[in-house]
């Protein structure tokens, strides 16, 4: 929820395509602090961890839903996967490809820019 709640303002702040890279790779820094718990007081390093994570996770989830939504056109934003496979291994394919995720966006043309475009170019490819 702490994500979901921040995501909008530091997006609108700093721009979306910095907020997504922002909430991808901003919170790996803290991932460390999970294994690095240990019990008693450790026990803090996995809750601040696990929390930084989620949050991060959720933020950017928030900000490329809304623009996903904003972007493509209605007919693109049906579950094919899910349609052509079945739920369970959609499931395991999407949830393959979140690993390397802030890795590839921070590859791509979004490292760059402020904002995500608010419309495709007429005529044209996205990009």
């Amino acid at each position: 929820m702490a994500g979901a709640f921040v995501s909008r303002r530091i997006a609108t702040r700093i721009g979306a395509a910095r907020a997504v890279l922002l909430f991808a790779l901003g919170p790996a820094a803290l991932a460390p602090l999970v294994p690095l718990s240990s019990p008693g007081a450790g026990v803090l390093f996995f809750a601040v961890g696990g929390f930084c994570v989620s949050a991060g996770v959720v933020a950017e989830n928030a900000v490329v839903a809304g623009f996903r939504q904003r972007y493509c056109p209605p007919e693109l934003l049906g579950g094919v996967l899910g349609s052509a496979l079945g739920t369970r291994p959609a499931l395991w394919i999407l949830t393959a490809a979140v690993p390397p995720a802030g890795l590839i966006l921070l590859r791509s043309p979004v490292r760059g820019r402020r904002d995500l475009p608010t419309r495709p170019p007429e005529g044209g490819r996205a990009g």
